[in-house]
């Protein structure tokens, strides 16, 4: 089974959780974002790979080995082919582009309600991300 999370910039939710499922043995896991190429934004991203926030939970996690340290990745058709279920991180900022950029993959949707936050929100930050971890655990974890 190949699963894709998808988030806004590919640095900070969709990382995460491609992270925290690849810890439970799942191999095919891929993350991606819609908005990866914002030019404010993609020069900061290239340097620093993936956000501190994520790079810090995985390291009190116990998980050092699961950071990803590749540039962030724009989503594509491809990857939505390939993937057995999609994930959309959170539904106000990814549903309606995906519904309208690639609707013939509609039913390998699940959708989420997960918030973004400010890269230095640290205690949001935990509850983002650990929300992540649970909704990950309730669907892939028995």
């Amino acid at each position: 089974m190949s699963i894709l999370f998808i988030c806004t910039g590919n640095w900070y939710r969709s990382r995460f959780a491609e992270s925290y499922l690849k810890s439970k043995g799942y191999k095919h896991v891929l993350s991606r974002g819609v908005n990866v190429n914002n030019n404010k934004k993609r020069k900061y991203r290239e340097i620093h790979k993936q956000s501190s926030l994520v790079k810090n939970k995985l390291k009190e996690l116990g998980l050092e080995k699961y950071i990803n340290n590749k540039t962030p990745k724009q989503l594509t058709e491809n990857d939505m082919l390939k993937s057995n279920k999609i994930i959309l991180i959170n539904k106000k900022e990814h549903y309606s582009y995906i519904i309208k950029k690639y609707p013939k993959y509609k039913n390998k949707l699940i959708v989420w309600n997960i918030r973004d936050c400010c890269w230095n929100e640290r205690n949001k930050s935990n509850k983002i991300l650990t929300k992540i971890m649970s909704d990950i655990d309730e669907l892939f974890v028995k």
